[in-house]
């Protein structure tokens, strides 16, 4: 896990109780990675997570899997001080 991501999860387990799955990292081409991933995360979690991937232009690998599973409604967000942030639904998981 990188920096980000134990601090991401250190608050949402000690901070608000919650349980943390950690999905890792894949090798495979990252949107179909992603995807795979998404879908699996939303079968059995309540909300769904991600660092990194959410960018402009052909790094943006979190919209590209998000629409992959065949939901268009993705938001950006501009959150200050940082980057960009975004809201979607995964198979009707936030």
């Amino acid at each position: 896990m990188t920096q980000t991501e134990i601090m991401l999860a250190a608050a949402a387990s000690r901070g608000l109780g919650c349980a943390v799955s950690d999905f890792g990292h894949s090798s495979r081409p990252p949107e179909a990675a992603l995807a795979d991933t998404l879908a699996a995360a939303s079968a059995d979690h309540d909300l769904i997570v991600t660092s990194g991937g959410v960018s402009t232009g052909e790094e943006d690998h979190v919209k590209s899997a998000i629409e992959r599973l065949g939901n268009p409604a993705f938001r950006r967000s501009r959150v200050r001080p940082g980057r960009r942030g975004a809201r979607a639904n995964v198979g009707g998981v936030p």
